[in-house]
This record gives C-alpha cells, structure tokens and sequence, in this order.
C-alpha cells in the first residue's frame, strides 16, 4: 500500500502467497483479496480477509461454508455497506458467483449457468444488483459477456450480447450507477450505461484491465 503520491509505500500481507485482486471496504478499514493457499500436494486460490494495517488476517475460503475452500476463490467486491462480499467460487469445473455474509458466515449462490463460467462481480453502488462477467459458447466460438443479475439471483440479464470484439469483461460501476465501464476483447475500455446502450469507447492504447471510478 502506497499514499496517492507514491510516497509511505508499506507491504500489508506476510502470511500469503501471491496476492492479488485486492478491494478496500467502503469504510476503508479492511481489504479483502485472494492469494494462493499451498496444501500437501497442490496450491489453490483462497479469500483472504485483513485489516488495513495488515492485522487481523482471515481466510475466509476456510471458514465458509461448502463450496467455498473446495477449488479458487476470488474476485472480491464489497457490498456498499460492507456487510458482504461478493466473489467467485469454483464449483464442478466452472466459476459461480456467491455473495457472503462476513457477520453470519453463511454463503449464497447467486448464477448457476451450467453453460457459462462467471467472474468479476461488482457491486451497484444502491447494492441491488451485481454485473459480472460470463464466459460462455456461441456456436464454435467461445465468447465473454457483461451480465446484471439481482442480488436475490432474480433478473439476470446479459447486457453486451456476444461483443464483436469478442470479449466484454471487468465490469465497474459509475458512483450513480448510471454506467458500467468494461474492457473488451482488444484490452481496450469501454463505456455503457447500465442498461447496456450505448456503447462508447474510451481508450485506444494499452492492453488495459480492470478499470476503476473515482471514490463514490
């Protein structure tokens, strides 16, 4: 972790191996993350839970309820008022994703798409809905969409519709929720608004991946 100057650079996780995907709580006291869990034959992807000071380290992978701890975890997003976690879990060969409950330890699947594999979800900043993005087949091709669903697994909707460019993935929420910036199949940033229309590209350099908004 580093100052928006770059300057008072300190390293947060000791205990973990390769950690990524990093997300602060709307309050800005903890982070959760995934990193590589190493077991008596193989590595695995685990959620991880910490304390912006480093502190107070959770495996949440080991804590939570089945399927959780059983394959990769990852992808964490934050319910806008921290009380869950949105991520992904790994379940009989493809992604789902799951929203938990850190008070209650208990755990919800929300997509269940046996052709599809799902990653990425993000939170609507009113914490009603989630986008992600489902990686599923179109005829001989593989393509990857952005998808909304509620977060009672209710109106799923594909937003993108199989992109030319063969890829739409990453999705972030505008602080209004008004838009979703997403990359495409180019590693270029794109722009839509929550209902999928229009489309607008914003940048022509890169590869680029996973865009942010400013602080909502």
């Amino acid at each position: 972790m580093a100052d928006v100057d770059g300057g008072d650079v300190r390293r947060l996780t000791m205990d973990v191996r390769s950690p990524a995907a990093a997300a602060w709580s709307p309050d800005g006291r903890r982070l959760a993350f995934q990193a590589l869990t190493d077991g008596h034959l193989s590595s695995w992807w685990s959620l991880y839970v910490a304390d912006a000071d480093g502190s107070g380290l959770v495996n949440l992978s080991a804590v939570l309820p089945p399927p959780a701890g059983q394959g990769r975890d990852g992808d964490p997003d934050w319910s806008p008022d921290g009380r869950r976690l949105a991520f992904t879990v790994e379940e009989g060969g493809r992604e789902r994703v799951y929203v938990a409950d850190i008070a209650a330890m208990s755990l919800r699947r929300l997509t269940s798409n046996a052709e599809r594999s799902d990653g990425h979800p993000a939170w609507s900043p009113d914490g009603r809905r989630l986008a992600f993005s489902g990686r599923h087949p179109v005829g001989t091709s593989v393509v990857t969409d952005v998808y909304v669903i509620g977060v009672d697994g209710t109106g799923e909707r594909n937003l993108t519709q199989n992109p030319a460019e063969g890829s739409a993935t990453m999705p972030a929420w505008s602080g209004d929720g008004q838009r979703i910036a997403f990359v495409d199949g180019e590693g270029q940033i794109q722009l839509m608004r929550s209902d999928g229309t229009p489309v607008t590209r914003l940048t022509d350099t890169g590869p680029n991946e996973s865009p942010s908004w400013s602080w909502r």
